[in-house]
């Protein structure tokens, strides 16, 4: 009887030997792409605006601490800033003569036209908003120290607190991203610049916009209710 010739034994793969044909993600590897090509997927499952944000956080840090730093300078140096009110002045006689309605829309548009002057000029290196928000410091400096003096600490207090819960904010926000932008040549996220603009603008428009239209309204209806007074 002829013999039978032996069959290879099946060859079972190591499972500790890693498939050369599956690709592995290098942790050191930019972030994904989605399939538009535009904006990177968060490993944290974020959308673009709150991602932008995310990495935006140490310019908006820093823009915070700058206009602190302002508004010391101008409490304590009001006298030197002084001409810097006079826009302001004539932006309030402007106010003055509008009803409700006029007053809020300029209000909103006044200070959209600021903030979206710092995130389209951002990457001109962020010197446009880091200026910005030295002038407004020093302003809200000079108009606290002279309020104080009138009006006494607490009322002025008071009278700043609709711009503190919502238009601060938001201008803040519209700083930090145009000085994130302006850093674009020391990106380390390797995050394209139009794709770094692209959630620049999304989170200007789901964060910025609201925070100004409702700071709008309120100082609307305050000033309104004190011209009724």
């Amino acid at each position: 009887m002829p013999e039978l010739p032996e069959l290879p034994e099946p060859q079972i793969p190591d499972p500790e030997i890693p498939d050369k044909t599956k690709t592995v993600h290098d942790k050191r590897s930019p972030a994904p792409i989605d399939k538009r090509g535009q904006d990177p997927i968060d490993k944290r499952g974020l959308a673009p605006s709150r991602h932008a944000l995310r990495l935006a956080r140490s310019p908006i840090a820093a823009i915070t601490a700058i206009l602190a730093t302002s508004i010391i300078v101008g409490i304590s140096w009001p006298d030197g800033f002084s001409h810097l009110l006079e826009e302001l002045e004539g932006l309030a006689a402007e106010i003055k003569s509008r009803d409700f309605i006029g007053t809020v829309l300029f209000i909103f548009l006044n200070n959209l036209k600021a903030a979206s002057v710092a995130v389209v000029t951002g990457p001109l290196f962020g010197i446009i908003p880091v200026l910005q928000t030295v002038a407004n410091g020093v302003i809200i400096g000079v108009v606290v120290q002279r309020a104080a003096e009138t009006a006494g600490v607490l009322m002025t207090m008071l009278a700043l607190l609709p711009h503190g819960i919502f238009e601060i904010p938001a201008m803040l926000i519209s700083w930090g991203l145009g000085l994130w932008l302006g850093l674009w040549p020391f990106n380390k996220n390797n995050i394209k610049f139009r794709t770094r603009v692209s959630m620049a603008a999304r989170a200007w428009l789901r964060y910025v916009v609201p925070l100004l239209a409702a700071a709008a309204l309120i100082e609307g209806a305050l000033i309104s209710a004190l011209k009724g007074g």
